[in-house]
């Protein structure tokens, strides 16, 4: 069986950038945007979604804004409040959006999650 390091804290980060591990944390859909909507305006149900460890590490799931970063709505009603074990490809920096010519845009540039697999806590302790 192969031996998948845990994140947990951000000296993890630090080492583990760029390789598979897991991480096991709170599961929270979280808005991602630039700019406030005008008063009144209603906005739809965040589908990006953050894992935060107990260390204090959050990790966006994909690149916040990617299309694979949107979550499935049944994921996302199955897990948020939960705990989980997220196995993937950790990164400490989101890459720089660019602009169709090349031109780099304001962005976001915390860690994030490349997802393997995503399962709740009380599930992975089943036989």
């Amino acid at each position: 069986m192969e031996h998948i390091p845990r994140l947990e804290t951000p000296q993890d980060l630090e080492r583990l950038d760029g390789q598979r591990v897991l991480v096991v944390g709170i599961y929270r859909p979280t808005r991602v945007t630039k700019r406030p909507r005008p008063d009144g305006e209603q906005r739809p149900p965040p589908r990006t979604v953050a894992v935060t460890t107990t260390g204090g590490v959050m990790l966006m799931l994909e690149i916040y804004y990617r299309q694979e970063a949107l979550r499935p709505a049944d994921e996302i009603d199955r897990f948020t409040g939960q705990r989980v074990r997220v196995v993937g490809t950790a990164h400490r920096r989101t890459p720089d959006q660019v602009t169709a010519t090349g031109i780099p845009m304001a962005t976001m540039t915390g860690p994030y999650l490349e997802v393997d697999s995503i399962e709740a806590e009380s599930e992975a302790a089943r036989p």
